[in-house]
């Protein structure tokens, strides 16, 4: 059997009413068909007090047996009960407005879920004041409300409102929806509880943000000078309008604002607050202090919290020439030249001319500058005569001009873009440099969690968080990191490409969602978690936060230090041209032996 959970709450006086058995056939007729759909146990809570003193035994005893046919039902007394949840389908039993007035002073979200259902029985025919009824709950925002009343001991009508008309954005004038005639329901859709919200007829929401918070909200101009908020986060919110159909009604703070644990507000979250707006957004993260004040939307995107770091320190001036090769590829330029030189040394030294024109080339006065020549690009004025002096000469010119080709390519490529030491790419290195983390008071509670960063944590305000992040961009000594989202931060490195961009450590923070706040209780939660949900399946949200809202993921690839791995070929042109110097070496010298 399918079960909902049912709540009868009997307000009575003296009762006697000839409709009576419509009535308890009409209403478990309708409890019947949500105990189906809903699967939850029934609750039948009774005022015993009234019971007494009303003798509406019979009455209460019909019902009971008629409900306990379509619903698991325990009886309690709402004097003496306690209910840790809220109840999620009421039925209420009324014989007069005094009743209704009664019971509507306990009407609390702690006690009944207000998104769920309530259905009130009237024993005493049209001798009510429905549409004031009706209003009493649309004010505190509880819509699905029906009202079942007897016409005649043959026939029983249900009632319910719309409060979205055109031309009427808060009609509660009851409308009959249903009727009971001969032991069952005319209409067959089994509606008792339409849905209201599908149309709002273009009907103003209220919304509150701020407008520095690029790219979620921000003010564009258009070509003839009107301004607009534009926006990932308009984005969303406009596609919430034209798929409920409803206005909106823009209401801007001078800055994000804030809410802390006592309640205390600015900006968007105290309009909140104080019900001046329906809708507060500015890429909100989820937090639990801002839930026990407020209700919030299905989360539509997921941020991530990084940390942003100072950019490493600028090289200095010798650090740039020797940048473009690795140690390892110095280490072995200085031990060729050394080595060519020292061979120059013993040549020149041993005083054999022979030996030195056969080296040099006879033609050749200072080979030392010659090799030097070489090896900075200058032009070799005079050229050896003999084979074995050339073939030495072209071997050192050929492997001079790929070690310099190279050297230059990467100094021009560091020349054009700003090269610095690597910034801090971990929380570990944070805590070696002894770093403090900077984090907007409102969202610091979202990081206490974290063991490793809890201790560095130093609350701060928005106007607090523009001066650090300059701090961070021009002051690589700053002692400080600030943890800001991702995506506010991608897209202003967008806006800034070219110029100084925000460094960020690689080990990111955490994965946070990010909501639209409303009031506590808001009567549109559920639709427009509905539709944030059908925009994520259809890739709507991803695309209004990553290709209609420019964000800046390219990271430019640095000038590569090039090391033995890249230059190795140019060693081993000198070590070819060695073996066939030192193979031409021996062919001239056989020549000039068997020529004598």
């Amino acid at each position: 059997m399918k079960f909902i959970l049912v709540t009868v709450l009997l307000l009575f006086q003296n009762i006697s009413c000839e409709h009576d058995e419509i009535l308890v056939q009409a209403t478990t007729e309708m409890a019947a068909h949500v105990c189906e759909s809903a699967q939850l146990n029934a609750n039948l809570i009774i005022i015993k007090r009234n019971i007494e003193k009303n003798h509406i035994f019979d009455f209460l005893d019909d019902l009971l047996k008629r409900l306990l046919d379509v619903c698991v039902v325990r009886v309690k007394d709402i004097d003496s009960f306690s209910q840790p949840d809220p109840l999620k389908h009421s039925i209420f039993l009324i014989h007069s407005m005094d009743n209704f007035w009664e019971y509507r002073k306990l009407f609390t979200s702690k006690v009944f879920d207000f998104r769920k259902f309530f259905l009130f029985v009237m024993l005493n025919g049209k001798e009510y004041n429905f549409e004031m009824m009706m209003q009493s709950m649309w004010k505190i925002n509880i819509y699905n409300v029906n009202i079942i009343y007897a016409e005649n001991k043959n026939e029983a009508s249900v009632l319910t409102f719309f409060p979205f008309q055109r031309n009427n954005c808060a009609n509660t004038h009851p409308v009959i929806i249903n009727k009971f005639q001969n032991g069952r329901f005319i209409s067959n859709e089994g509606k008792f509880y339409p849905d209201k919200f599908k149309n709002l007829n273009n009907c103003s929401i209220r919304v509150g943000t701020s407008l520095d918070a690029s790219p979620c909200v921000e003010e564009k101009v258009s070509e003839n000078g009107q301004k607009y908020p534009s926006g990932s986060d308009i984005s969303v919110l406009n596609g919430l309008s034209e798929a409920l159909n409803f206005h909106i009604d823009y209401t801007f703070t001078k800055s994000q604002g804030y809410l802390d644990k006592d309640g205390n507000a600015d900006g968007p979250f105290k309009l909140l607050l104080e019900k001046n707006v329906d809708l507060g957004f500015d890429c909100y993260w989820l937090t639990r202090t801002r839930l026990e004040h407020l209700d919030s939307t299905a989360a539509y995107y997921n941020d991530y919290a990084i940390i942003v770091v100072s950019p490493g320190k600028e090289f200095s001036a010798f650090e740039k020439l020797e940048y473009p090769f690795s140690w390892t590829v110095w280490i072995l330029l200085l031990t060729t030249s050394i080595a060519g030189l020292i061979i120059i040394c013993i040549v020149k030294f041993s005083r054999s001319k022979r030996l030195q024109n056969f080296i040099f080339g006879s033609n050749v006065n200072a080979p030392d500058l010659n090799m030097l020549a070489a090896l900075l690009g200058g032009a070799q004025s005079i050229l050896p005569k003999g084979n074995f002096a050339r073939f030495l000469l072209f071997n050192y010119l050929m492997f001079a001009l790929n070690i310099r080709t190279f050297y230059q390519a990467l100094m021009f490529h560091l020349m054009q873009a700003e090269h610095r030491h690597p910034e801090l790419q971990s929380i570990d290195e944070i805590k070696a440099n002894d770093l403090s983390i900077f984090v907007l008071k409102t969202s610091a509670e979202l990081f206490m969690h974290n063991e490793n960063i809890k201790s560095r944590i130093v609350n701060i305000t928005s106007q607090q968080r523009e001066e650090y992040m300059n701090q961070l961009i021009d002051n690589p000594s700053f002692k400080g990191t600030l943890i800001l989202g991702k995506y506010k931060v991608m897209h202003r490195n967008y806006l800034n490409r070219g110029m100084e961009q925000i460094t960020i450590c690689k080990e990111h923070l955490m994965s946070l969602a990010v909501v639209f706040y409303t009031p506590k209780n808001f009567y549109l939660n559920e639709k427009l978690d509905e539709k944030i949900s059908l925009f994520m399946s259809a890739g709507l949200i991803k695309y209004w936060h990553i290709y209609e809202t420019k964000v800046w993921n390219e990271q430019g690839e640095a000038a590569k230090v090039l090391t033995l791995h890249h230059l190795f070929g140019s060693f081993q042109i000198l070590m070819l041209g060695v073996v066939v110097s030192s193979i031409v070496f021996i062919i001239e010298y056989l020549w000039n032996f068997l020529k004598r």
